[in-house]
Order: C-alpha cells, then structure tokens, then sequence
C-alpha cells in the first residue's frame, strides 16, 4: 500500500495544527483509500524541508510555506469538517478514482470445533476480557497458523496469506457460544449472548476486517453481566418497595432514628417484662 505523509503547519507546531492533524486524520478515515495516510503537526519553522505529500495550514502561513511545498492547502475554519472533506477530495482526485465514503466489509466466523480446555500458557497469548472470555489480534498469516494449532481451528472459508494483506483478524476464544459483532471506522463493538452455565467448553470466534479500522478501540458487553445487575436492581427495588409496605407501629424502618429516639428516652421494662418478651420470641 502506497504511503501518504500529510503536515499541518502552525507558528509553534502546539495548538491549532495539532487540532488540525486529528481533524485531518478523522475525514481521512471515511474514505476508501488505497493509501496507508499519516498526519503530523509541525511548527513553521521546523516544517521547511520536510518530506510530505501535501501541507495544511492556515492563510498566515501559506505564502512562506508555498515556497518550499506545491501542495498547500489553506484551511479557513478549524472546525468545519465540511471543509476539510472537500479540499481532502480536491486534493486526492488525481490519487484515487472511488472518494465515496468507505462502505465497510469484514467477515465473521464459527470455528466447526470447540476446545474442553485453554492450557494456561496459551491462555497468556491472549488479552482476557474476563473468565469467559479472551482475545488477541493476528495481523499475519505466520501468526494465524500458530493459532489455529492451539486452538485447533477450523473455518468452512479457507485462510491463507492473502487474507492479511489488507486485513487483521480479531480472534475470540469463549466460553459464551453466541457472539455479535458490529465494526465502524472508529471502534469494533462485541455483544456476548447471556449463558447461564459456562461449562459447554471453548468456542472459536474469528472476525476479518479492513485494516483501515481502528482495531485498538474494542468494547466488549457480556450479557450475563447485565442480567445479573438488572436482577440485583429488580431484587433491590422489591426489597425497598416491601420495607416501604411494612407495619412502622411494628418493624423498625430507620435504624437511625430509632437509634436517637431510644438514646432521648428514659423508658426501661423489669427483667420480668424482658423475660416475657423472650419467651413469645419477639
């Protein structure tokens, strides 16, 4: 993949070019690019000479900067996206044929064969979500073979080195057999089904997906989790509701009040009374 090297220029390289470069580098990401683009922020002076395709600044600096690059883009509003994605088209129309934002594609599958148990030496090549659950990220196909003897793995659709050529594949080990998978640009979302009993042995979940995706931004949701906190809610709304129904003349409702209540009164009862109430269990 061809590389894209792009500079924002401000006086000191601090403030605005550096809101500038994460401006640039979000509008890069929403198209289909057959580029590998990186973004830096620089200050004037530090900029002159660089090696880059393409500079954005702003109107105070072009002029000085137009005689050491041919590609200055001049940026008038810092934040108007708008903006920044139609000089990003202009600029890259001699590039790429498709500037139509990026439809993405990713693939998700089943392993055919589960596993009774993950040795704990390989348990560590993964990332663990919880108990249930582990992960790991295999950007090459060296790496795939490696898991796939450990995890003893095997997909109805075949994977071979040409599968990471423009692709990374998250792979999931869990004890939970249904998983939902929902991939942006920016992050990839996983959605564990509720399982009440985790003892059905290892499932291997493999997702292909477009290198252009942010595969370090990864949230995981374990439903059994929010079962159990929606239930402990349920239980505790209940709960309050009853105390709520009780018999104040009978129950003891706040144990602080009742605590100030007994230290301002002077009432006592004989040992005969004590002995009485006792023996009717109350």
């Amino acid at each position: 993949m061809k590389s894209f090297k792009v500079i924002t220029v401000c006086g000191a390289g601090v403030g605005t070019s550096t809101l500038l470069r994460m401006n640039i580098d979000k509008t890069f990401k929403k198209f289909a690019l057959p580029l590998e683009v990186t973004v830096e922020n620089k200050g004037l002076s530090m900029s002159k000479g660089l090696m880059c395709d393409a500079v954005f600044t702003f109107e105070s600096f072009a002029d000085e900067l137009r005689s050491c690059y041919e590609d200055v883009i001049v940026i008038n509003n810092l934040m108007d996206m708008n903006e920044l994605e139609e000089k990003i088209k202009k600029l890259l129309e001699n590039l790429t044929q498709d500037l139509s934002p990026h439809t993405l594609e990713y693939k998700t599958m089943l392993s055919r064969n589960k596993l009774d148990t993950m040795e704990y030496k390989y348990l560590q090549l993964f990332k663990e979500i919880n108990y249930k659950i582990h992960q790991v990220k295999i950007d090459n196909f060296a790496d795939y073979e490696k898991f796939k003897t450990i995890c003893n793995l095997a997909f109805d659709e075949s994977i071979t080195e040409d599968t990471f050529k423009n692709n990374i594949g998250i792979l999931t080990v869990s004890l939970v057999p249904k998983i939902d998978v929902k991939v942006n640009i920016g992050n990839i979302k996983y959605t564990y089904d509720k399982l009440e009993n985790v003892n059905y042995g290892y499932n291997a979940h493999l997702l292909i997906v477009d290198k252009i995706v942010n595969t370090d931004c990864i949230y995981n949701t374990d439903l059994t989790e929010i079962s159990s906190k929606v239930e402990y809610d349920n239980m505790k709304v209940s709960y309050d509701e009853e105390v709520d129904n009780l018999d104040k003349n009978i129950f003891m409702i706040d144990f602080n009040s009742f605590l100030n209540e007994y230290k301002s009164t002077n009432t006592t009862i004989s040992k005969d009374e004590a002995t009485r109430n006792c023996r009717k269990r109350f």
